[in-house]
């Protein structure tokens, strides 16, 4: 009786991140997600003490903002929409970390948006994927069955099963996508440098390990301006930490933007991006994305 209680009170206390070591950075993720590399980056280049960090990884987004909310993890790279809904004020958003990337995907005999006019599309729940999309039927009248999916593997099903028409998928899914498919839309193309990621922190972990955390974010901004200033020479590590096949991480680490002030100004970016888009299309077939990046 008095081990199952004490047993109870270790699960409690793990639970609610009260077991965490004050001298050490707990750092939530999700597995293979491209939004988190800058963090590991900071420790993989020696950055920042590999001692004083620990990373713990989470199977959905919901599951790592719950953990950042309970404590279990000090900081996580998240939509910032996660912080601004949470009433609970448990956490709070840092520092943005990374914008663009993602798109639409469709078959070769699909090449435009106009004709997924009124066709049904796929994105996942509870994703700024799924608050893109809805964004972009909206802004050109596509009149799209947009259909939530809890995860890519069922979406991705159903469209090769026919079902939807099309999906919305990540930066790496949709430069992979591109070997066989045709990508309809990049979000880029149409919203310009949208924000996607940035460094959440549960508020209470904060207050506690102020100069660890500074401490940390100055690092990582050192690794930062790094793979900005040396992204062919990083993409291999790219490709190490977050799985993606080295064919496709150089592209993928290209078009996603992690923010410091080694970038250069909105407007050079969308003027890459409006070149690359008509590289794109001035083609007679369909083109993937990293064979019009080549050019």
């Amino acid at each position: 009786m008095r081990t199952t209680i004490l047993l109870s009170i270790v699960a409690i206390l793990l639970l609610g991140g009260c077991w965490n070591k004050p001298d050490i950075l707990y750092i939530g993720e999700v597995k293979n997600q491209i939004a988190s590399f800058p963090m590991h980056f900071a420790v993989e280049a020696e950055f920042f003490d590999v001692e004083k960090v620990q990373f713990r990884t989470y199977s959905s987004e919901e599951k790592l903002f719950e953990a950042l909310r309970k404590g279990s993890v000090d900081l996580a790279a998240l939509p910032a929409a996660w912080s601004m809904l949470d009433e609970s004020g448990a956490t709070g958003i840092i520092e943005p970390l990374q914008r663009g990337g993602g798109g639409i995907v469709s078959p070769h005999s699909i090449e435009t948006l106009e004709e997924l006019k009124g066709r049904p599309v796929g994105a996942i729940a509870s994703s700024q994927l799924a608050e893109l999309t809805t964004m972009l039927n909206e802004k050109n009248n596509l009149g799209w069955d947009i259909r939530l999916y809890s995860s890519e593997k069922k979406m991705v099903g159903d469209f090769k099963d026919g079902v939807i028409d099309a999906f919305s998928a990540t930066t790496p899914g949709i430069t992979g996508y591109a070997v066989y498919y045709n990508i309809a839309c990049w979000f880029s193309d149409e919203f310009g440098y949208y924000p996607t990621f940035s460094i959440l922190t549960n508020m209470n972990a904060l207050d506690k390990k102020t100069a660890l955390i500074d401490e940390f974010l100055g690092q990582m901004d050192n690794g930062i301006n790094l793979i900005n200033q040396r992204p062919t020479e990083t993409y291999a590590n790219f490709s190490k930490l977050c799985y993606i096949h080295g064919r496709f991480a150089r592209d993928v680490l290209l078009q996603t933007r992690y923010i410091t002030n080694a970038f250069p100004s909105d407007e050079d970016f969308e003027n890459r991006v409006k070149n690359l888009a008509a590289t794109r299309r001035a083609v007679q077939k369909p083109r993937t994305y990293h064979q019009a990046m080549a050019r």
